[in-house]
């Protein structure tokens, strides 16, 4: 299984995840992290490259809409609200004991998401 975090470059999770210069990749075998690489996002699409190195789980902090749609559609399960130092909110995860806030639409944190997508409703 693959894991991947927006990072920045002290590797903590970035609030949101389109503004992260960092990408961090954990390959996770029998609930032990195998490997872990850290690559500089580009202009291309985060939703490619996610795709592109094969990535089952996303977690990260906030989303724009476009960019969970697109996630979910690639069949890329989405674990939002996490906050901290990406390898240790990966372990967390790991371990069951990954406590987040429910993911939040970036744009309705930043007043411009009505709250009435599907993302949103409940919030």
């Amino acid at each position: 299984m693959r894991v991947a975090c927006p990072v920045d470059l002290t590797d903590y999770i970035k609030e949101n995840a389109e503004e992260a210069e960092f990408i961090s990749f954990y390959d996770i075998e029998e609930d032990e992290i195998l490997s872990n690489e850290r690559i500089k996002t580009s202009s291309s699409s985060l939703s490619s490259l996610l795709e592109g190195k094969e990535v089952d789980v996303f977690i990260c902090s906030n989303l724009d809409i476009p960019l969970m749609i697109q996630l979910e559609k690639n069949n890329i399960e989405i674990v939002g609200g996490a906050q901290g130092k990406a390898k240790t909110v990966v372990n967390s995860w790991i371990d069951g004991t990954l406590e987040c806030n429910d993911i939040v639409c970036s744009t309705r944190a930043e007043g411009g998401c009505s709250g009435d997508c599907s993302h949103c409703k409940g919030l």
